[in-house]
């Protein structure tokens, strides 16, 4: 099975969000995408496309790291189960999904899940993983969509603003003054120029 590669396909950089922010990691992005939001700031258009051995051995190529970070696009577009396989191999496995599909036995072999939605709740079959991140203003989703969602599947919970939207900031900080257990996140790789 080839996967699709967005372009950078296989790089190292920094994690810049979420409870594994600062860590130097390397990142397998997928290419293609079906949630397809508009204004999306990723270019996950295919760039090229390799086997999951392929990818698992550009990851090692690129010296010994402790994370492999598969994101998109959207990895839940894909049959994960090899490639997961595969990067294991390498080291920890975390994914990123938008959680509007099951992942299945894949699942299995994530050491951390992040699920962002980008739908409104009644999208979203993923409910449970290591954290969940909402972003307001993120296709159209406002954070009073998941008043009395039941997050409790995940064991770390973020609410982000949209990178440069004092708005979508905002809405951030007014929901963790009545939400307990919440935190800010950021884009801050955007911020330092990292991919």
């Amino acid at each position: 099975m080839n996967y699709p590669l967005a372009n950078p396909g296989v790089f190292r950089t920094i994690q810049g969000e979420g409870h594994l922010f600062g860590v130097p990691m390397t990142f397998v992005r997928l290419g293609g995408c079906s949630v397809a939001c508009p204004g999306c700031d990723t270019n996950y258009a295919v760039h090229s496309r390799a086997t999951a051995a392929e990818i698992a051995a550009k990851v090692r190529d690129l010296g010994r790291t402790e994370w492999t970070f598969v994101t998109g696009g959207e990895p839940a577009d894909h049959d994960l189960q090899p490639l997961l396989e595969e990067l294991r191999l390498c080291g920890k496995v975390a994914l990123v999904t938008s959680g509007h599909k099951p992942l299945g036995a894949a699942g299995q072999l994530i050491d951390f899940l992040s699920v962002s939605p980008h739908r409104t709740p009644a999208a979203l079959p993923l409910t449970s993983g290591s954290q969940v991140n909402l972003v307001p203003g993120l296709n159209g989703l406002q954070l009073a969509d998941w008043e009395g969602f039941d997050f409790g599947g995940f064991r770390y919970h973020y609410v982000t603003p949209l990178y440069g939207s004092a708005e979508s900031l905002a809405e951030c900080l007014a929901w963790l003054e009545t939400h307990p257990g919440w935190r800010l996140g950021c884009q801050a790789h955007k911020s330092w120029g990292l991919a």
